[in-house]
């Protein structure tokens, strides 16, 4: 899902899975707070994300396109918008 239908050129085809192997070096107590994506992407504070906001999102991280499958698998009651709880994304500390 990482490189969507496009892949990424020759290396990774369209709609690969890539599984990855991760060792643990060390833990540090000290680590930053997690980032509240949520609150970054609703622009109007309305708690609850709609498509606009989304692609926002992305074009502001330099992607043109919202892949398809995060709003089916985000949305989950399929109201059109995502909300808190739907959202699987970092919310900071709540």
């Amino acid at each position: 899902m990482g490189y969507g239908e496009q892949g990424a050129g020759g290396a990774i085809p369209g709609g690969a899975t890539l599984h990855f192997d991760v060792e643990v070096v060390s833990i540090n107590e000290d680590a930053p707070p997690e980032p509240n994506i949520f609150a970054d992407i609703d622009t109007n504070k309305d708690n609850k994300l709609d498509k606009d906001e989304v692609a926002a999102y992305f074009k502001g991280m330099g992607q043109d396109v919202v892949p398809p499958e995060l709003w089916e698998r985000e949305d989950a009651d399929k109201d059109g918008f995502i909300s808190w709880t739907e959202f699987s994304g970092p919310k900071g500390d709540v």
